[in-house]
């Protein structure tokens, strides 16, 4: 669980914004786009928008036709990059990388200095949306983890009821297939 203030319960603002200190200082001031990539991502929700109007416009269901059923993972793994537990995630696995580049650094360098010396890797907070960010232009990264979700079983459900039905800014719901299920 994340504390959130109302406000940011559907949406977390400047999530995606690039801090202007991220940016090289040479290229600060050429006009770059701080919100490139949550305009990016609104365009690839069109997209979503239409690939789920193809599904759900099929009539009686009977199956997701492979080439939709690949797009909509597609989508449903952007959707999961997108979640602050996967960039938290991420900054955590970055960190511990170079931290333990960093410690093997001091190890070969100076063998002698003790463990409580050895410098600490953290990634600047301003860093953080940058180093997420890259992720969605990482066409393999989201390849590869729709091709992990393909594979899997999908239940979709359709609310005809006239109580509408809300979801969080975290849409995958992992559950781990068990033996006893």
């Amino acid at each position: 669980a994340y504390d959130m203030s109302v406000w940011n319960v559907a949406q977390e603002r400047f999530f995606y914004d690039l801090h202007p200190e991220a940016i090289e200082p040479g290229h600060r001031n050429t006009g770059i786009d701080l919100q490139a990539v949550k305009k990016g991502l609104a365009a690839i929700e069109g997209y979503f928008a239409r690939a789920l109007d193809a599904l759900l416009g099929e009539g009686e269901p009977k199956g997701v036709h492979p080439g939709l059923r690949w797009m909509l993972a597609i989508q449903v793994a952007i959707q999961w990059m997108r979640t602050r537990r996967y960039r938290d995630v991420m900054v955590e696995l970055s960190e511990k990388t170079m931290q333990a580049h960093a410690d093997e650094l001091v190890q070969r360098n100076f063998p002698d200095l003790p463990r409580e010396h050895y410098p600490t890797v953290t990634l600047k907070e301003h860093s953080v949306s940058a180093l997420h960010n890259q992720f969605f232009f990482d066409q393999d990264r989201w390849e590869q983890l729709a091709g992990v979700l393909v594979n899997h079983i999908w239940m979709l459900v359709v609310n005809e009821a006239s109580v509408p039905f809300y979801t969080s800014d975290h849409p995958v719901v992992r559950r781990a297939n068990l033996p006893d299920d």
